[in-house]
């Protein structure tokens, strides 16, 4: 399917042609749940995944609290769609936190999502800590400090993971993927301020798509976000020269997304 002088990437059913969508100079975007999204998707039609998925960790921006089980059912779900839709040597980046359910039934999130990445065919390739601020002044997460004063406090994090997944064998592509900060990006932790996007709030900055595009890709490559929230990643394809495919279901968050990724284009022309 052609729109916009471009072909658009990961061809999809009658089903996800006819849910509401808007198309940018490089990208699209669908409103709707991402297991039908992907499920209408060609196998192996998208070359890296960049996402920050739910979480489940009982907060107002998340209103939909699963049990245990139906979450890990639910995270195992869309990891396997996203195995299915990434070309062979393809990348997955997920950002996630390290705790989440209820206090009576917390997990530890990234043992989680290694185990269902494994699971569903993934091999995990590195662990990036995302260093919120500054080193010096790292944001750190959480309200509480325990036994304030005492010896038993909360411990902070002043990071997150990003959990970086490859399908099957990596691929070179022809020419190579040289830039100027290949080598301090191969570095981690990833040091760099949080988001200020005010309508959205759990957004991660597009700066850090944006580091994991030029590291994995190369441009005119495919990118998808299954979870798209506010459009860190479509304004960082923008600056990428990449082709993306973003989807959200909240009718807000999509406006918000679109304002963003407009902005975006604008200013690259």
């Amino acid at each position: 399917m052609s729109y916009l002088g471009w072909t658009q990437p990961g061809a999809v059913s009658q089903a996800s042609k006819e849910m509401k969508t808007t198309q940018f100079d490089k990208g699209i975007l669908y409103q709707g749940d991402c297991l039908e999204v992907m499920d209408s998707m060609d196998a192996e039609s998208v070359d890296v995944i960049i996402t920050s998925p739910p979480y489940n960790a009982q907060k107002d921006y998340e209103p939909d609290w699963l049990s245990s089980e139906e979450f890990f059912d639910f995270t195992e779900k869309w990891l396997a769609e996203s195995y299915r839709v990434l070309k062979e040597g393809g990348k997955a980046f997920i950002n996630i936190g390290y705790w989440s359910g209820s206090r009576k039934d917390r997990f530890f999130l990234p043992m989680e999502f290694i185990r269902l990445g494994e699971k569903v065919g993934f091999k995990l390739t590195s662990w990036i800590p995302w260093v919120k601020g500054t080193l010096k002044a790292p944001q750190s997460n959480g309200s509480g400090w325990g036994d304030v004063y005492g010896v038993s406090p909360f411990f902070q994090n002043g990071d997150e993971p990003i959990l970086y997944f490859v399908k099957g064998k990596r691929k070179r592509p022809e020419g190579g993927n040289n830039h100027g900060n290949w080598i301090q990006w191969a570095k981690t932790p990833w040091v760099m301020p949080v988001s200020h996007e005010r309508e959205h709030p759990a957004a991660f900055p597009p700066e850090l798509p944006y580091r994991a595009m030029m590291m994995t890709s190369v441009e005119g490559w495919t990118i998808l976000d299954p979870f798209a929230g506010s459009g860190s990643t479509g304004v960082a394809a923008v600056r990428c020269n990449r082709r993306y495919i973003l989807i959200e279901r909240d009718s807000a968050y999509c406006d918000l997304l679109i304002r963003n990724v407009h902005k975006e284009e604008q200013r690259m022309k």
